[in-house]
C-alpha cells in the first residue's frame, strides 16, 4: 500500500510548480467594419494567417498607407484567433496612438492583462513585471494595432521567441 501512496505521490509532482491561470474575461470579438475588397481581404488575411502559424515567425508587421485597410484585417485576425486553439484565448489588442511612450505602451499591456503597475515607476522593472506575466501565458499574440513610431520591444515587456508567441503590429510608417 505504501508503494501505491508514493507512486500517487511521485505522480502529482510537477517540475515547474503547479500553476493553473484563469482567464477572468475572455476577450470578445471587435466590431468589424465592411471591407471594399472581399477578395483583397481573404487574400491578405490567408497571408497573415499562414505567417502567424508558422512557428519560425514570432513578429510581423503589416505597413502601409492610412485607409487601405490595415486595422480592419487585423480586427479580423484578432476575431479568428479567439476561436483557434492554438494560442488559448489568449489574444490581445492595444491600440497605439500618434503620441504613444514605452511606458503608455507598458500600461496598455497591463491593462489588458489585468495588472496593477501604477506603484512601479522603474521602466526596466515595469518590462520585467509584463514579461514574467506573458511568460505565463506560454502562447499569446499581441496585435499593436496603428504603430506611428518605433520602439524597442523589449522595452515594453512583451516575451517573444518562446513559446510559440507572437506580435502583430499595424503601422502606417
Amino acid at each position: 500500500m505504501q508503494l501505491e501512496v508514493d507512486k500517487l505521490v511521485e505522480c502529482g509532482k510537477f517540475a515547474e510548480g503547479l500553476f493553473l491561470e484563469v482567464c477572468k474575461t475572455k476577450a470578445r470579438k471587435l466590431v468589424t467594419a465592411e471591407w471594399r475588397g472581399q477578395r483583397a481581404l481573404e487574400q491578405n488575411l490567408k497571408t497573415v494567417w499562414r505567417w502567424l502559424m508558422m512557428t519560425v515567425t514570432y513578429k510581423l508587421a503589416y505597413n502601409g498607407m492610412g485607409g487601405v485597410g490595415k486595422t480592419i484585417l487585423a480586427m479580423h485576425i484578432h476575431d479568428k484567433l479567439l476561436s483557434d486553439p492554438t494560442f488559448n484565448g489568449y489574444v490581445y489588442w492595444i491600440d497605439v496612438s500618434q503620441n504613444s511612450s514605452v511606458r503608455k505602451l507598458q500600461n496598455d499591456i497591463a491593462h489588458v492583462l489585468d495588472i496593477d503597475l501604477s506603484n512601479e515607476d522603474n521602466e526596466s522593472h515595469r518590462a520585467a513585471r509584463l514579461f514574467e506575466a506573458l511568460k505565463r501565458r506560454i502562447r499569446f499574440v499581441m496585435i499593436l494595432d496603428d504603430a506611428w513610431k518605433n520602439f524597442e520591444i523589449e522595452k515594453t515587456g512583451i516575451s517573444l521567441g518562446t513559446d510559440g508567441s507572437k506580435l502583430l503590429i499595424t503601422s502606417s510608417g
